[in-house]
C-alpha cells in the first residue's frame, strides 16, 4: 500500500537533499526548535552529505529484505511501519506517518502568515509499508525535524516577462502595471499636428503570476529602475552648462549620443539642451524598448540635391560649393507614417507626397588627391601624445568653464596632466616653427609637421630645442611646468590643420 502526499512538481533529489543524520536516526534525537526566516527567503543548508543518505538507504533495503526472510520464529521482534520518503530519497521508517503530513501543512503555513504571500511548496512525501526490526522505527518528530531543515517554499508574485524571460518581480498585480506604465508615461506627449495611433513596447510584454525566490522581489520603484537602467547601472547626473552639446557631454561621459537620448526621453529627438539642465550621463541597459507610431499631415522643406564634380587638384577631404550654384530648398506637402523607438525616430512611410517647390541643386567641387598620412592623422586626432606612460586629460578640447580668471572658454586643445619637469617629446617629426613666450600660453613651441600641420606645446617649464631646429620623432623638446596662465603644472598639447585647431582627442 502507497501513500502519497505532493506539493506541486516533484523536485529532483539533486535539488532537495534530507538533512537526516544516522546519528539521529539511531538516537532519535529531536529539536524542538521553531523555523525561522534568514534573509529576505528561507533557505537551510542540508546537513546531510550525498553518501550519508546512500548509506541509510542501503541500510533499510538491507533491513527490509532481512525482515521478508527471516524465519518465522524471529518474527515476533519485527513490526509493521511505513518507510518514509521525501522527494524520491529514503529517510527512514515511522510507525504513524500522519503527524508528519500534519507538520509539513504547519510548516507551510508559517511561510505563508511571514511572507504574507500565496506560496509555492514542491515537497512530495511517500510512504511505503514495510515490516522492520521494531528498534529501527523512529518516532514521527525525527522526520518531522528534517522536514523544518530542509522544506523550501516559493513565494507567488507578480512577474513582468520580456519575450517569455523573467525581467522584475513585485509583490501585486498592481504595482506590475504602475511600472510599465510609467516606462510610457516619458513617450506619450504628442506634439501639435501629430496623430498617436499605437504606443507599447517593441519586445512581448506580460504580467504573470508566478513563483520565484523571496530575495528575488523587489518594489515597485527598484523594478522601475531595473526595467529602464538594467542591473548594476547606477545613476549619474550632468548639470548642463553654457556652450555644452550632446555631443560634449556624450564624450566626456564616454557614451554614444544615442545612449543619452535612450536615458533622457526628453532629448530623444532633439539636439536642444539649456544651461541648468539635468541628464542623467549612464548607458542603459533597458529590459524593454518604447515603440510609437504617430500620423502627421504637414509642409516641410526638401534639401537640395547635391551635383558633385570630382577635382583631382583637391584633396579628397576637401569640397567647396563652386561660386554661384549654391542650390535652394523645395518645398513638399507630405502624409505620413513615423515610427519612434525610444523617442527616436526609427522609420519613416510616405503614404502621400505633393511637391510645392522643386529644389534646385548645389553643385560641389570635391577633391580626389590622396590625404598625406600626417593630415589624415591630424584629422582622426591620432597623433601620438607627446608624454609617455598613463595619459590623464584634465580639460578637453571645446567649450569650458574657464579654470582660471582670462583663461580661455573656447579651449583650442586639451590639458594633459604632467607635474613640473615632466619630459615633452615631438609626436612626429617636424621642424621648431616657435620657441619663447606667448601670453597666456607661458613659455612654448611650436612644430611644424608639413602639409599644414602644426602641434603646440604650452605651460613648459623649460625649452630644450632652438627654432628653425629640425626634430626626429621621440625627440625631447621641453619639460612641463605652469607657466602663463595656468592653475596648475599640466601640458596643454594643440593640433592645428592650416591655422585651424582640431581635436587631438579623437582616438
Amino acid at each position: 500500500m502507497r501513500y502519497t502526499h505532493q506539493r506541486g512538481k516533484q523536485a529532483s533529489s539533486a535539488q532537495r537533499k534530507p538533512t537526516y543524520s544516522k546519528r539521529h536516526y539511531r538516537n532519535l534525537k529531536v529539536n524542538q526548535g521553531q523555523p525561522e526566516a534568514e534573509g529576505r527567503g528561507r533557505r537551510k543548508k542540508s546537513l546531510l552529505t550525498g553518501n550519508r543518505i546512500a548509506m541509510i538507504a542501503v541500510a533499510v533495503i538491507v533491513l527490509v529484505a532481512l525482515a521478508i526472510i527471516l524465519p518465522s520464529q524471529a518474527k515476533a521482534d519485527y513490526s509493521e511501519g511505513w518507510q518514509v520518503k521525501m522527494n524520491g530519497q529514503i529517510l527512514g521508517v515511522v510507525d504513524d506517518h500522519v503527524p508528519i503530513d500534519e507538520a509539513l501543512v504547519q510548516i507551510q503555513q508559517e511561510f505563508k502568515n511571514t511572507y504574507h504571500m500565496e506560496i509555492l511548496d514542491e515537497t512530495e512525501m511517500q510512504y511505503d509499508k514495510v515490516k522492520i526490526k521494531k528498534n529501527h522505527i523512529c518516532a514521527p518528530q525525527v522526520f518531522i525535524d528534517i522536514l523544518k531543515d530542509s522544506v523550501d517554499v516559493k513565494v507567488m508574485a507578480w512577474v513582468i516577462a520580456v519575450n517569455d524571460r523573467p525581467a522584475a518581480a513585485v509583490h501585486t498585480k498592481e504595482e506590475a502595471q504602475w511600472v510599465l506604465d510609467q516606462i510610457l508615461v516619458p513617450y506619450q506627449e504628442t506634439k501639435a499636428g501629430q496623430q498617436r495611433t499605437s504606443t507599447g513596447f517593441v519586445e512581448h510584454v506580460e504580467i504573470k503570476n508566478d513563483a520565484v525566490e523571496y530575495s528575488q522581489l523587489l518594489d515597485q520603484e527598484a523594478a522601475l529602475k531595473l526595467m529602464t537602467l538594467g542591473a548594476g547601472v547606477e545613476e549619474k547626473w550632468h548639470r548642463v552648462v553654457t556652450g555644452e552639446s550632446l555631443s560634449r557631454i556624450s564624450k566626456q561621459y564616454g557614451l554614444r549620443i544615442s545612449d543619452l537620448r535612450k536615458a533622457n526621453p526628453v532629448v530623444a529627438s532633439t539636439d536642444t539642451i539649456h544651461p541648468g539642465d539635468k541628464l542623467l550621463v549612464v548607458a542603459p541597459k533597458n529590459r524593454v524598448n518604447v515603440k510609437y507610431t504617430e500620423m502627421i499631415d504637414r509642409e516641410e522643406d526638401m534639401p537640395a540635391p547635391e551635383e558633385i564634380i570630382e577635382d583631382d587638384t583637391m584633396l579628397k577631404t576637401k569640397s567647396v560649393v563652386v561660386d554661384g550654384k549654391e542650390g535652394k530648398p523645395g518645398r513638399r506637402k507630405i502624409k505620413a507614417e513615423i515610427t519612434y523607438i525610444n523617442g527616436m525616430e526609427a522609420n519613416v512611410h510616405i503614404i502621400e507626397e505633393t511637391v510645392l517647390i522643386q529644389p534646385e541643386p548645389t553643385v560641389i567641387r570635391k577633391g580626389t588627391k590622396p590625404v598625406p598620412r600626417i593630415v589624415e592623422l591630424a584629422q582622426e586626432g591620432r597623433i601620438p601624445w607627446p608624454l609617455k606612460g598613463e595619459i590623464v586629460v584634465t580639460s578637453p578640447f571645446g567649450p569650458r568653464e574657464a579654470p582660471v580668471p582670462g583663461a580661455s572658454t573656447d579651449h583650442k586643445g586639451v590639458d594633459l596632466r604632467a607635474s613640473t619637469g615632466t619630459p615633452i617629446y615631438a609626436p612626429m617629426a617636424g621642424t621648431v616653427k616657435f620657441k619663447g613666450g606667448n601670453g597666456g600660453y607661458g613659455m612654448m613651441i611650436k612644430l611644424n609637421h608639413g602639409d599644414g600641420v602644426e602641434t603646440r606645446y604650452a605651460h613648459c617649464s623649460k625649452l630644450l630645442v632652438e627654432k628653425g631646429e629640425k626634430v626626429k620623432k621621440g625627440q625631447l623638446i621641453a619639460l612641463a611646468g605652469k607657466t602663463g596662465r595656468s592653475k596648475g603644472s599640466h601640458l596643454h598639447f594643440e593640433v592645428r590643420i592650416n591655422g585651424v585647431p582640431v581635436d587631438p582627442e579623437k582616438h
